[in-house]
């Protein structure tokens, strides 16, 4: 086995009307590197609340490379990992999507160490998607830009845009409220759907996409609207609904609740990043939820190999 090291970015999904299916990578990153040891798995965490993390196999990461391994009949042996994390812990910002896709790149890599992920990363979108269980996370972090994925009866399927030029992300992230666990988040959503609601949000994921692919910023306003899952999600979180109509008023081109939450999303002309940013704080103090923002650029990319000579700069 060899030593291997990858990063993977920050993901937001649905972006409003694209419930369970559109996914976009964030420049915000999730940074593992692998070392071979004998024994047992150790791991280090480093970043904002992942001292709270496990140090052993029961990592996240560490559980998606005997995945991996399992996966293809390799033996499993001793490894360490560095982890260092950018990304919000359990805020909708995609952080254990990051951790699956690291988890499943590095046993690729360690299993193979001629294996090109860059051209080979959507092979690993099966495994990444029964780790996660839903695909819109783990598709933008493995092939970066904007994804579109959709459950097949023989497996999923996740294609890739190029984001937009000229087009930033804030993240507004609530320090005092966590997001809901995978049942709540879900419980929260009505069984059934009027049809009015899904033929409004099939109208606005249509509009969504064509609206990034033209450029057509100023209509993203409308096309990230949604009847599915906003209206039930967004009154748990304190403040959410302002905070989103103030980053709007600052001069945001479109705004939505960052996965099931509890973050909120700003998709922005990036020179006006720090204004909006600071409006949608201001709006969730105003409510009586401290936050802070963090501003993004698109990711292109998604998940990659770092050289030796990067890995040894993050060390």
């Amino acid at each position: 086995m060899t030593g291997s090291a990858v990063q993977v970015p920050a993901t937001s999904a649905n972006l409003g009307p694209g419930f369970d299916c559109l996914g976009l990578a964030l420049g915000k990153y999730l940074t593992v590197t692998m070392t071979p040891q004998l024994g047992a798995v150790t791991v280090e965490n480093h970043g904002a609340g992942m001292a709270l993390l496990p140090t052993n196999a029961s990592h996240l990461t560490a559980q998606a490379i005997r995945c991996y391994w399992e996966s293809i009949g390799h033996r499993a042996s001793g490894f360490h990992l560095r982890v260092e994390s950018e990304i919000p812990l359990a805020r909708g910002l995609g952080s254990s999507a990051a951790a699956i896709v690291a988890g499943v790149a590095l046993g690729a890599l360690s299993a193979d160490p001629s294996y090109d992920l860059a051209q080979r990363k959507a092979e690993l979108l099966p495994l990444c998607h029964t780790l996660e269980g839903h695909p819109d996370n783990v598709a933008a972090a493995l092939l970066g830009g904007l994804t579109i994925a959709c459950i097949l009866p023989e497996g999923v399927l996740a294609l890739r845009r190029a984001p937009p030029p000229g087009l930033g992300a804030v993240l507004v992230v609530p320090r005092d409220q966590g997001k809901a666990s995978t049942h709540e988040a879900r419980a929260m959503l009505p069984e059934s759907i009027p049809r009015a609601d899904g033929i409004y949000n099939l109208g606005r994921v249509a509009l969504l996409l064509e609206a990034l692919s033209q450029g057509r910023f100023e209509l993203l306003r409308e096309a990230m609207q949604d009847k599915l899952h906003q209206p039930y999600r967004l009154p748990r979180y304190r403040g959410a609904v302002a905070g989103l109509e103030a980053m709007l008023a600052a001069g945001a081109y479109g705004v939505c609740l960052s996965g099931a939450g509890p973050s909120l999303l700003a998709l922005v002309p990036p020179q006006r990043a720090t204004a909006i940013g600071s409006a949608g704080v201001a709006a969730l103090a105003q409510a009586g939820s401290a936050a802070s923002y963090l501003v993004a650029e698109l990711d292109a990319q998604g998940v990659r190999r770092l050289t030796d000579a990067a890995s040894a700069r993050i060390r």
